[in-house]
């Protein structure tokens, strides 16, 4: 099956087992709450930006020539007493001779006690970049179609808000994303 639905008592998630993404969060309506959900997205995909090469270093990123999502070569699910896990499963091939394939294991976790969804990504990054020709980076992706949302970022020594304006900020570790008072963190 190319998709996966997951519930709590809180949530209903919908994974994309192909592209591996998230499609759908809602809540589970309740006494004194109508059902919300989030449709459409594709929350946690894992993209291959390509830098054009320049005089970029570790703190100054070159124009990035274009970006193409990478498939999952594996996706499990496990169920524990209290949570179900969705890992996906990455690998980006060696782009240069220098180069060894990167491993990306992104794992979606569901807290049937929690109405958030946690993700975390680790990379065992093996690309060598040059200046001869354009370099890989991984950047994971979390497309909404909320307009009236604010986003906090995790910053050295402590957090910074922003309004969604369409432009992409840096973080350490997450970002949460708060609109119609519910609350959605994700990795940086």
């Amino acid at each position: 099956d190319d998709q996966s639905t997951i519930e709590t008592d809180r949530l209903r998630v919908v994974f994309d087992l192909v592209h591996g993404t998230v499609t759908e969060i809602a809540t589970m309506p309740t006494a004194d709450q109508p059902a919300r959900a989030l449709r459409g997205a594709a929350l946690g995909r894992v993209d291959v930006a390509w830098e054009n090469p320049g005089g970029m270093s570790a703190w100054v990123i070159g124009k990035i020539e274009k970006f193409e999502p990478l498939k999952p070569v594996n996706a499990t699910i496990h169920r524990g007493t209290d949570f179900v896990d969705v890992t996906f499963d990455y690998e980006l091939p060696p782009h240069n001779a220098i180069s060894e394939p990167s491993k990306i294991r992104q794992r979606f976790r569901v807290l049937a006690s929690a109405d958030q969804v946690d993700c975390t990504v680790e990379v065992d990054w093996q690309a060598v970049g040059n200046d001869k020709q354009p370099n890989p980076s991984i950047k994971i992706a979390f497309d909404t179609a909320v307009q009236d949302a604010l986003f906090t970022y995790e910053v050295p020594f402590g957090h910074i808000a922003r309004p969604a304006d369409g432009r992409e900020w840096p973080a350490l570790k997450w970002v949460a994303a708060t609109w119609s008072d519910r609350a959605a963190a994700n990795p940086a």
